[in-house]
């Protein structure tokens, strides 16, 4: 067989399988260089090889090989086609075998020859692949791209005629697979396109990578950008990466603020040196920092306190510094806020006093304040972690540990009162257990407060005896004993006593009000006012009226207290009716002695008038024997008998109302008419005597509230107390020297509730050491007979009962009585 009908036959064979265009060229170089080198190993020389055949070998390859041999040897054609027929199977197996997926594709776009790594690839056996197009396994997705580029090939507007790109393929099981393509197009000797070269590796391992790298930096990124604490890159010591949280910590309005920024001006001067060597350490050791405390100063003076992890990060073709931090400022101020409040909590634990615990479910004492240690005799030491039984024994502790049984069990708080009895004491505690919940509401274990009441008890008792007492008291005692409610004055409690002073039985008169039994109810609140404004009341006069109408006096005092739980009023009323009777009579008596003691006075106050009377009257009997009369000096004189006649008459009139009893209900008066009254009745006397009497009344007093006879009675016993000191002396020895003088005076400034009387003599004074004794009934300091020593007594109950008083005081030469008077309403 020729050379030539070798190629024929070669290229007949790979028409009819679809490859001769695909194999021309390389089939062509393969089958040159063996002929060469058969001929050449056989002869030694270069031989020429017949162009036909090399076209018939290459067919239509482009021009790609111009094989040129020096000559032609027949003999030698046998080897020759048996080179080629090696170089085939050769390069077919080479084509199979290859670990690049190979196609050839036609014009048309349908695949004539595949390789096994092709089919592998996707997924199709070769059979079923030159059955379709490139289209037809190309992803959706990507086919308009891959057919433009296709058509930029084939219509030559490819440089080097040819591409690379890639793309996705759909496999035969629905898989995508990536592969990265290179396509080269094959032309005629006239330049024409033949058909397509295809080579394609399956990078889809490698695009799955990438894209998880992608979508790894976009989380990152993400994840960066949303997170909500503080990350920031430093790079070579400035700001390269800032997340929005870090501007907000640093005051910055956003991360272009800060970036390029040194980070080391936003540090606290107290933390750069440590951030720096910090930083330097992470670079050059390559090691993080972990939870590292600190301060930021923010652009806008702001301190935070942070706290920083740190590690390295590859940053370009360098290292940089990540910086994830937390803003613990709020954690630190309540962590401050807690030590604060664990503080305060501890020392008010410390401090109280109750013994305060807390157990866990198994009873062993987590913790015990310092009354516990007290209450107990038990140092915090040797009772937390351990149970009271292990503590002071089983028998003992059974009680306390089934309370906590049934704290646990109910999940409720317990109060319990115990006695404690120890050697030589008896202790009576509160006991309140309560649960401690846990995060679902179940009891994780239970707290305590025990609380010493022993002495409460002590009280209570006591105050239950007290009470006890004060009702055998109050039921015996002579005094009327009334409690009512400040609120309404209803009556809580009142005794027998009372019944009888107004003259009701007891069991009608709780619940009444108290100031039904006032004559004046209004004198009630006045007293209750006071009561809640200033001091208790003390022997203040009531009226009452009784069941039968009758009107009783008391003595009334009052105090506010607790009664029963509420507030109340204690009235302690004395019935003095009896003895405001004989204290009337009494004051009657005084009266009508100190007008028997006046009467020397009194008798030359009317003996005046009647001599002038008389002697009136016997020169008109001379007169009448005158025919010649004149009727005026008639008249004169019956004018003159007239006006003392009246005279007379109004000291006779001034000694009667002097000696009525006074009425039971004060008046409004002017004091000045009471004072002149009186001196009215004593002048004359005191002129007798050579006594001085100096009168200061002012033109104007405001009107006081009393009675005006008993105010003269008293204005009378001082006088007369007065006149003895100038005469007798504090020895009872007449005196004689002078000034024998008494000085009686109204003040009234216009201002305060009280109006004063003073009477101020010129009798030596009061002795120093009966001073206070001179408002005692029955002491007096005259001689036997010269008195009865209740004129100052009767004086001060007279004022006392009017609202006023009576003060005395020794002044340079004598004494000085003070009487105040209440101001009239």
């Amino acid at each position: 067989m020729t050379v030539r009908s070798a190629a024929n036959r070669w290229r007949s064979r790979f028409r009819k399988a679809g490859l001769a265009e695909a194999l021309g060229f390389a089939v062509g170089a393969i089958l040159l260089a063996a002929i060469s080198v058969v001929q050449d190993l056989v002869s030694g020389e270069a031989h020429s090889l017949d162009s036909h055949v090399i076209s018939v070998l290459l067919g239509g390859a482009a021009g790609v090989i111009a094989a040129f041999v020096r000559r032609r040897d027949l003999a030698h054609r046998t080897t020759a086609e048996q080179a080629l027929i090696s170089s085939e199977e050769r390069f077919r197996g080479a084509f199979e075998n290859a670990n690049v997926g190979m196609s050839l594709v036609r014009p048309d776009g349908r695949f004539f020859m595949v390789n096994r790594a092709y089919c592998q690839m996707i997924g199709l056996p070769e059979s079923e692949l030159v059955t379709k197009t490139v289209a037809d396994i190309t992803h959706p997705d990507d086919r308009e791209d891959n057919d433009a580029l296709n058509r930029r090939l084939w219509a030559g507007g490819m440089e080097g005629d040819s591409f690379a790109t890639e793309k996705r393929y759909l496999r035969g099981d629905g898989e995508v697979v990536w592969g990265s393509v290179t396509v080269s197009l094959v032309r005629d000797a006239d330049g024409r396109p033949l058909y397509s070269i295809g080579q394609a590796i399956d990078v889809t391992q490698r695009r799955r990578a990438e894209q998880a790298l992608r979508d790894s930096e976009r989380r990152y990124r993400q994840l960066v950008e949303l997170a909500p604490d503080p990350i920031y890159i430093d790079h070579e010591g400035r700001f390269a990466l800032v997340n929005p949280s870090a501007a907000r910590m640093l005051g910055a309005d956003g991360a272009d603020a800060l970036l390029g920024q040194s980070v080391l001006d936003r540090v606290h001067p107290d933390f750069s040196g440590a951030v720096s060597e910090g930083a330097r350490r992470i670079v050059e050791q390559g090691r993080p920092v972990r939870a590292a405390v600190m301060k930021f100063v923010g652009l806008d003076g702001r301190v935070s306190d942070v706290e920083v992890t740190a590690g390295p990060v590859a940053w370009g073709s360098g290292t940089a510094i990540i910086v994830l931090a937390r803003d613990i400022s709020r954690r630190m101020e309540a962590e401050r806020a807690l030590r604060e409040s664990q503080e305060r909590l501890e020392a008010i634990a410390d401090n109280s006093p109750a013994a305060i615990y807390l157990k866990d479910r198994e009873g062993r004492y987590l913790f015990v304040n310092r009354r516990f240690e007290i209450l107990y005799e038990l140092d915090a030491d040797a009772a937390v972690g351990r149970t009271l039984r292990e503590i002071i024994g089983e028998e003992i502790a059974a009680g306390s540990e089934a309370q906590d049984r049934e704290v646990l069990e109910r999940g409720a708080t317990i109060t319990r009162e115990i006695t404690d009895h120890r050697e030589g004491t008896v202790l009576t505690l509160m006991v309140t257990k309560f649960p401690v919940p846990g995060p679902d509401g179940t009891p994780i274990g239970l707290g305590g407060v025990d609380t010493d009441i022993t002495d409460r008890k002590r009280v209570e008792e006591a105050l239950r005896q007290g009470e006890e007492r004060f009702r055998i008291i109050a039921e015996t005692s002579p005094v009327a004993i009334v409690i009512s409610r400040t609120a309404d004055a209803g009556i809580l409690y009142c005794n027998g006593r009372a019944g009888e002073l107004l003259g009701r039985p007891v069991i009608e008169l709780v619940g009444r009000s108290v100031a039904d039994f006032f004559d004046d109810p209004a004198q009630h609140q006045a007293l209750i006012s006071g009561l809640e404004s200033g001091p208790p009341v003390r022997n203040e006069a009531v009226r009452c009226h009784c069941a039968d109408g009758s009107w009783r006096w008391a003595l009334v005092s009052m105090h506010a207290l607790k009664f029963q739980g509420e507030d109340a009023v204690v009235v302690a009323a004395m019935d003095v009716t009896e003895m405001r009777q004989t204290q009337a009579q009494l004051i009657q008596a005084s009266k009508m002695a100190t007008l028997g003691e006046m009467a020397t006075g009194i008798a030359h106050e009317l003996n005046q008038p009647l001599n002038i009377i008389r002697m009136s009257a016997d020169s008109m009997l001379d007169l009448m024997d005158d025919k010649d009369l004149p009727p005026k000096t008639l008249t004169n004189k019956l004018a003159l008998i007239s006006g003392q006649t009246e005279r007379a008459a109004a000291i006779i009139d001034h000694m009667r109302v002097l000696g009525r009893r006074s009425p039971e209900s004060v008046e409004a008066f002017d004091p000045r008419e009471a004072v002149e009254s009186a001196l009215g009745l004593v002048s004359a006397q005191f002129e007798a005597r050579n006594i001085e009497l100096v009168v200061d009344l002012p033109e104007t007093c405001r009107w006081v509230s009393g009675w005006p006879v008993q105010l003269e009675q008293v204005l009378l016993n001082l006088l007369g107390n007065a006149r003895d000191a100038i005469e007798y002396g504090n020895h009872g020895r007449r005196r004689n020297a002078h000034p024998m003088r008494i000085t009686v005076g109204l003040r009234d400034n216009g201002q305060g509730d009280h109006v004063g009387l003073v009477v101020e003599d010129s009798g030596g004074g009061i002795r120093e050491d009966i001073l206070d004794r001179i408002f005692e009934p029955f002491f007096t300091t005259k001689d036997v007979g010269k008195g009865t020593g209740l004129g100052l007594s009767i004086s001060y109950g007279i004022m006392r009962d009017m609202g006023g008083g009576i003060e005395a005081a020794n002044v340079d030469g004598g004494a000085r009585f003070t009487v105040t008077l209440p101001v009239a309403d």
